[in-house]
């Protein structure tokens, strides 16, 4: 795959958008992604794009990442953001000891796996150097369709603190709770996941902090700088990226609908009138304004990750700014395009008030709140300590 060009990623992404598009009311309602989207995904082979080539992935620079990821997102929020986490994910894989490797990668370059990083388990060492694992964990995104599931759990040893570590587990292993009813990013079936007393072998298991520094054992494999990022503002930067595709065709959607809509007891379209004008004008440099600041983020993650050296405090925090400030951009785009749009954009048939409900629901993910974000950088710009460890 290491031969495809980037503009080839692309162009079978946007090859699956309209696709995504058709099927995301259907998604909305099932509250999962749609089986043949899945498929498509790892027919196109998009899922191997960050599965080190060595595994037989593709292992693309982030720009050919984020181009493919907002294209999903063009399509379906839910879908891309369930893609994307299993993008990344694969990556989390390719960080793991070797012999984890050989049983993730044992049949294809991507693995579908979900990813509960809040450290709400516990874990125990046993005398032959395995793990028993037990813990229940929110935000098991993508688990309708998981093979693998990867949770956090902190392991007690007498004597010592606890220390989170990350393990990876079959789905034979963990219970799902079906209790996803939210108001947006339905599709996501990011359901609770329950592991009683599973037992994981020491292959499976790496330390939290080696994920956060980027120092795994799976970089003394891979010697790639994608293999270097630290997991907080790489994953930042992921789930982005859907919010900023999904806010680009709002604006698409919201310009076709100013062209045809004529305004309640008039003759005039909506395409004549300056105030929708204004509004479509800022919504559409809004969005461009936070894909850029993605770039721009997916270029300094590769920048400090090639030179070798850690990842400056200042650098953490205006990384997390980025991507807190990107999702903020595009939700406040589509909340102006739908205050503008009319009531029939609030018909269930109507893309857009998905679209909203997506954005408002994926912007309260923990790492995209903007007062906290502002707040960390505004500390660290004065000198003060941040007083967080989401860095």
């Amino acid at each position: 795959m290491s031969e495809i060009s980037a503009d080839a990623w692309v162009a079978r992404a946007r090859e699956l958008t309209p696709r995504f598009a058709e099927r995301a009311q259907t998604v909305d309602r099932e509250r999962r992604p749609d089986d043949a989207s899945i498929r498509e995904l790892e027919d196109s082979g998009l899922l191997s794009l960050l599965a080190p080539r060595t595994r037989g992935g593709a292992e693309v620079g982030l720009a050919t990442f984020c181009d493919v990821v907002e294209a999903l997102g063009e399509g379906c929020t839910s879908t891309a953001w369930v893609a994307s986490f299993y993008m990344v994910h694969t990556w989390m894989a390719a960080l793991f000891p070797a012999e984890a490797q050989d049983e993730l990668f044992a049949e294809k370059p991507w693995v579908l796996a979900p990813a509960a990083l809040s450290p709400t388990g516990k874990a125990r060492l046993e005398p032959d150097g395995s793990y028993v694992v037990s813990g229940r964990w929110p935000w098991g995104t993508g688990v309708a369709h998981a093979e693998w599931m990867m949770v956090t759990a902190m392991l007690e040893t007498e004597g010592h603190a606890p220390d989170p570590r990350n393990f990876v587990l079959p789905i034979s292993q963990v219970e799902v709770l079906d209790n996803w009813y939210t108001d947006g990013m339905r599709g996501t079936a990011s359901h609770d996941v329950v592991v009683e007393s599973a037992r994981v072998p020491a292959h499976r298991a790496v330390r939290q902090k080696q994920l956060a520094l980027g120092t795994t054992p799976g970089r003394a494999i891979h010697p790639g700088p994608l293999y270097a990022l630290p997991l907080p503002p790489f994953l930042a930067l992921v789930a982005a990226l859907p919010a900023v595709g999904t806010a680009r065709a709002a604006v698409a959607h919201f310009r076709e609908r100013m062209r045809e809509r004529v305004l309640y007891q008039s003759t005039t379209k909506q395409q004549e009138k300056p105030a929708a004008q204004m509004r479509l004008a800022r919504a559409d440099v809004d969005v461009r304004a936070a894909s850029l600041l993605l770039r721009d983020q997916a270029a300094r993650l590769e920048a400090g990750a090639a030179s070798g050296e850690p990842f400056s405090l200042e650098e953490r925090v205006a990384l997390r700014m980025n991507s807190a400030r990107a999702v903020e951009l595009s939700r406040l785009a589509v909340r102006s395009i739908c205050e503008a749009a009319g009531a029939r954009a609030h018909f269930e048939a109507s893309p857009l008030q998905r679209m909203l409900r997506d954005l408002e629901t994926l912007s309260g993910h923990v790492i995209f709140d903007g007062d906290a974000a502002a707040e960390l950088a505004g500390r660290v710009m004065l000198g003060m300590d941040p007083n967080s460890t989401l860095l």
